[in-house]
């Protein structure tokens, strides 16, 4: 794999090709998160981490078929922003947490690694928004680790309070509500929830294209595979990955339950 020139490629094939794989290590090896971009929602072609030649590639998006994996020790390559922001995107995080998740549902022990010595490569984005909530629907996750030795994060309680017994009070979850209510008001989607027909009620026409895998075809062709080789579940559980939507659903699942 040191020979190829497109390594991290040849490691998504193999993870597309190997449904009795249980156990993976390769933190060493930066893998795009192109490939688990399936709705398109990153630029064609991200900008480049290893010079000209890296910028000309084109990254396919596909899903692993190691449906059963379940440790993963992994270096997640974001697509550089700028040195001058250095912050990770929300987009990019929930693109990799949702990803993971609804494609590997029985991960046990998950590591992302994420930039390490290449210090332009921002980190995952821990906080709501950015969907690290996602990996509460891991029910069998027993370790999880995140992020590199150089990297020193503070998040608010908000961001993390929903993971423990104390944070699920009535008061910790109006804190929450509120907090997320004027994200929610930002990007449109107060109000809306997912109906029966997992119709979303609100009129973004762009976003709403995106939703629809069917609708890739027409949309990037260059960058998309076929959707109808995809189980219809698994096809309707990855409708809105990336897509800030997500988030919002699986805190009013959370809450209904709670309340």
């Amino acid at each position: 794999m040191e020979h190829s020139s497109d390594p991290d490629g040849l490691l998504h094939n193999y993870l597309c090709s190997s449904p009795h794989l249980r156990h993976l290590k390769a933190v060493a090896l930066p893998f795009s998160l192109d490939h688990m971009d399936l709705h398109g929602l990153l630029p064609p072609v991200s900008a480049p981490r290893n010079g000209p030649r890296a910028a000309s590639r084109v990254y396919l998006p596909g899903i692993w078929q190691c449906r059963k994996l379940q440790t993963l020790h992994i270096r997640i390559a974001t697509p550089n922003i700028t040195t001058r922001d250095p912050s990770p995107l929300p987009e990019h995080s929930r693109i990799a947490f949702g990803y993971l998740v609804r494609v590997c549902p029985e991960l046990r022990e998950l590591w992302l690694s994420n930039g390490g010595a290449l210090q332009e490569e921002p980190s995952l984005d821990m906080s709501l928004l950015g969907g690290f909530c996602l990996l509460g629907r891991l029910q069998h996750l027993e370790s999880f680790s995140c992020g590199t030795w150089k990297e020193q994060k503070v998040l608010s309680a908000v961001n993390l309070g929903w993971i423990i017994e104390s944070g699920r009070t009535v008061g910790k979850r109006t804190e929450r509500q509120e907090y997320l209510r004027s994200i929610w008001m930002e990007l449109g989607l107060l109000g809306s929830r997912v109906g029966s027909d997992g119709a979303l009620p609100f009129d973004d026409a762009a976003t709403v294209a995106r939703l629809d895998p069917k609708s890739l075809a027409s949309m990037k062709p260059e960058r998309c595979f076929d959707w109808t080789l995809v189980d219809p579940t698994l096809c309707e559980e990855l409708r809105y990955l990336g897509l800030a939507v997500e988030v919002k659903i699986f805190f009013d699942v959370l809450d209904g339950d709670e309340g």
